[in-house]
């Protein structure tokens, strides 16, 4: 009587595990539930960097309140619970564990900054838990973590772009070219790929200025380019729109260039005149292109936040096509929302066209690298945009 029992509870037991909707495994996911998916946003909502983050939590509430308006994604809505890093790494990895261990989060949407992504890196790899990440730095990628997608042209290919651009395009008969980065993980790789794409091109590095996140003060730096005859200047990070002030107060007036993180109407509010002839490498349609994803994106966000369609830039840009990739791959998933099948769905992601918002986006079974391809842009002050001047384009090197 006692085997007859057990072997028809092993039975029944089987029977339960294997009948669709009631599975004892898509139960126990983390995040996921019968009709809600919670996923985890890590951005600087404070600090230096608040402008970003705030503008990047906007977008990402204004995505999913549309998706979620619209039914959710296979009968799911989406929850998402953001968290403050201020731009620091402990508060990120703090923000992290509290968001896996309180919030039981299924994937993280983002953890903005490259600095706090890459410490939180090692836990997202430990926990197996997707992260969907626009950071510049090869290292989200580079090593090959099966848990991490990344969207942005990372830093190398932006700068060895901007090296392909002064040469091939602007063909400048003595090119004298420089170098102001922060001396960080971010800069370090844009100095890095600049070094050898000068090499490449048989050109010399004349200046390569370091400076600390958070510094206001760049006149050091910039005397020291001037000295040199430096008549291009790249620049990765945010801090461009203070160092072309205080340039062009010195009486040093060369060539800038930004990378995306200058592509934003704040660097011409903050440069003023200083910005005229501003150029960036940016890897994102501009705000007021005519493309359908463009189009959409105002639509929706004109529909739940009227009140901030003016102020939508490429920091609003960048957490719209996070959404859009993690709410593609979830669909992909089905109705069987695991983890890995998250992950498995992502790499399905083939020329995935996002609308003319980005480049097109590929994932593989070996690749998170997203795209390589970026392309030229040049500030407009009066209109306070900025009107793109080439086509996007693949780098000339590739990263060793």
């Amino acid at each position: 009587m006692r085997k007859g029992f057990i072997a028809l509870t092993l039975c029944l037991s089987m029977i339960i595990i294997h009948v669709p909707g009631i599975s004892i495994e898509a139960g126990q996911v983390h995040g996921v539930s019968k009709d809600a998916i919670k996923l985890g946003m890590i951005s600087d909502m404070t600090g230096p960097a608040a402008h970003i983050g705030n503008k990047a939590n906007m977008a990402t509430e204004v995505f999913f309140r549309n998706v979620n308006n619209a039914g959710g994604i296979n009968g799911r809505k989406v929850k998402v619970f953001y968290e403050d890093s201020a731009h620091q790494t402990t508060k990120a990895i703090a923000a992290a564990k509290y968001l896996i261990a309180r919030r039981d989060i299924f994937a993280f949407l983002n953890v903005i900054g490259t600095s706090p992504a890459l410490t939180v890196l090692p836990l997202v790899t430990e926990e197996k838990i997707p992260l969907i990440t626009y950071n510049v730095s090869s290292r989200m990628f580079r090593p090959f973590n099966r848990y991490v997608f990344n969207i942005w042209t990372c830093e190398f290919d932006q700068a060895v772009i901007a090296v392909d651009y002064i040469v091939k395009d602007l063909k400048p008969r003595d090119p004298r070219i420089a170098i102001i980065y922060p001396f960080d993980e971010y800069g370090r790789e844009g100095l890095d790929a600049f070094q050898k794409a000068t090499k490449y091109y048989g050109l010399k590095l004349v200046a390569a200025e370091p400076y600390k996140r958070g510094d206001i003060d760049f006149s050091s730096q910039i005397v020291r380019m001037k000295k040199t005859g430096a008549n291009y200047v790249y620049q990765p990070c945010v801090s461009l729109g203070p160092i072309m002030v205080q340039s062009h107060q010195l009486g040093f007036t060369p060539q800038f260039i930004g990378d995306v993180c200058s592509f934003s109407p704040k660097i011409i509010d903050i440069a003023g005149k200083a910005a005229k002839g501003l150029l960036v490498v940016h890897d994102k349609a501009t705000w007021d292109e005519n493309v359908p994803g463009i189009v959409n994106l105002k639509e929706i966000t004109n529909k739940y936040k009227p009140d901030i369609i003016k102020g939508i830039d490429y920091y609003y840009l960048w957490a719209w096509v996070n959404a859009n990739i993690l709410a593609e791959g979830v669909k992909r998933a089905g109705h069987d929302l695991t983890r890995e099948s998250l992950v498995d769905a992502l790499e399905t992601l083939k020329d995935f066209q996002t609308g003319g918002l980005t480049p097109p986006i590929t994932y593989t079974k070996t690749s998170r690298k997203g795209t390589s391809y970026a392309r030229l842009a040049r500030a407009d002050l009066k209109m306070r945009t900025f009107i793109p001047v080439t086509d996007f384009r693949k780098p000339s090197l590739k990263q060793e």
